[in-house]
């Protein structure tokens, strides 16, 4: 899968200099905020696809690779989690794997 993420329209301002818009925060069918581009990830690994190429612009390259970091959470973190953000830090990290 391509998943193209590119620069934001200028009515988004001011919002756009805080958060690239494929990064803004929507809700999913089970009631968890996720970045936008992650339902999208989601969709399809569902489908089966095996390698997932996002591509974005220069400016919001270190902002995604926070979000799909191959790291885990600090225990630290996790243990301050719930057991379904746990779930899902661990699902998104599985997911990382599969991002180009």
């Amino acid at each position: 899968a391509v998943l193209l993420c590119t620069e934001a329209p200028i009515t988004l301002f001011p919002s756009i200099l805080a958060t690239p818009p494929s990064l803004f925060p929507v809700l999913d069918a089970d009631g968890v905020l996720k970045p936008s581009v992650l339902l999208a990830v989601e969709a399809a690994d569902t489908a089966g696809l095996e390698s997932i190429l996002i591509v974005v612009p220069d400016s919001a390259e270190a902002a995604f690779q926070r979000v799909f970091s191959s790291k885990p959470p600090p225990p630290s973190v996790m243990a301050s989690l719930s057991a379904m953000q746990q779930a899902n830090a661990r699902r998104l990290q599985s997911l990382s794997s599969k991002i180009r």
